[in-house]
């Protein structure tokens, strides 16, 4: 699979919009530390016991 000139183009174009501003740049960190916190505590709360419990 190979990565065509369009392909190239679309990333390039996503990328100078996500990087325009410092202030787009934070919000989307704070949204991805927030999801990966939340989903350590689903983890940590619900999955784990269910994965490790002893029978």
């Amino acid at each position: 699979m190979s990565i065509s000139e369009r392909d190239i183009q679309y990333l390039e174009g996503f990328f100078s919009f996500t990087y325009y501003h410092p202030a787009i740049s934070i919000s989307i960190l704070f949204f991805m530390l927030i999801s990966a916190r939340a989903m350590y505590h689903v983890y940590h709360s619900q999955l784990k016991p269910f994965l490790y419990e002893v029978k």
